[in-house]
């Protein structure tokens, strides 16, 4: 099934405007095994947030991201998983995100932790993309729910 499929699927059974549109589709991770790893969190409702360099939105000359937002997340063949929604968007400084931001993440066990995995990813992201990351850097925090599974 394609992700539009998916989509059109998720506004049937769930009576939704058909008009109502969503933002787009991507994979938690990067490989098989983070791929398995993340979509297992996200439906198991411990990941509820994504954090991305606000940098790489303007950058890749696109929107900032809503509350409200819709996306449709994939598995390690594209294969649509589940439907996230986003309730929450904000912005700060890599330095101000707080354990209590952090740990909807439901990857770390402490905010230490957390900020060493998530320095490194924004470290290569930001070497990807092209700008310097440092503690000061704007972050872009998702907070989302699922709203509907395959």
């Amino acid at each position: 099934m394609t992700c539009d499929e998916f989509w059109i699927k998720y506004k049937k059974e769930t009576n939704q405007n058909e008009n109502l549109k969503y933002n787009g589709e991507f994979s938690f991770g990067f490989d098989e095994k983070s791929i398995t790893e993340m979509n297992s969190l996200v439906l198991a409702g411990l990941k509820k947030i994504m954090v991305t360099p606000l940098e790489t939105y303007s950058i890749d000359n696109s929107p900032v991201p809503r509350t409200g937002n819709h996306y449709v997340i994939t598995g390690i063949n594209e294969e649509p998983v589940c439907i996230i929604r986003d309730v929450d968007v904000s912005v700060m400084a890599f330095k101000d995100v707080t354990w209590q931001i952090a740990k909807k993440d439901g990857e770390a066990s402490s905010i230490e932790e957390w900020r060493e995995n998530h320095k490194e990813y924004l470290e290569e992201e930001a070497e990807i993309v092209g700008f310097e990351f440092s503690e000061n850097t704007p972050v872009v925090i998702e907070e989302f729910e699922v709203i509907y599974k395959a």
